[in-house]
């Protein structure tokens, strides 16, 4: 059950009998991760701030800028919690109608950027994983 809660996207789940102090103490935790009053700017782990809005991560201290559609993926699969999104729902989130131009292995091209931006460069643990023969998901 607890593995169907987070692969539906949900952020936390944990079973009965549970205390008021630990649902308050789980609430906490999960609203520590919103730092600011602009929903788009969110840590997604310790020392990796998200800011969908401003186009940029901040990582260690330093600022990387995203591209656009780097944005409107990783803002997809934010969202999307730990399930798996497949290249033409990323697509048809992110170009809405995707033409001629805009084809599946774009998305590639575009997360494989985007998995070097959210390293650091470092080429450290995977916040986007590959899952042959579907698409993305979000997680380590």
């Amino acid at each position: 059950m607890r593995v169907a809660g987070l692969g539906a996207g949900a952020d936390e789940v944990f079973s009965a009998p549970h205390t008021v102090r630990e649902v308050e103490a789980r609430t906490t935790a999960l609203l520590r991760r919103v730092i600011s009053d602009d929903p788009s700017r969110v840590e997604v782990e310790e020392g990796l701030v998200v800011d969908i809005g401003r186009l940029q991560i901040e990582r260690g201290g330093r600022t990387i800028v995203l591209t656009p559609l780097e944005a409107g993926i990783l803002d997809h699969m934010l969202r999307h919690g730990h399930r798996v999104v497949t290249r033409r729902e990323l697509l048809e989130a992110v170009w809405g109608e995707p033409d001629q131009q805009a084809c599946e292995r774009t998305i590639d091209v575009h997360v494989v950027s985007l998995r070097r931006k959210l390293s650091g460069g470092t080429g450290s643990q995977r916040l986007i994983r590959t899952v042959r023969g579907r698409g993305y998901r979000w997680g380590a």
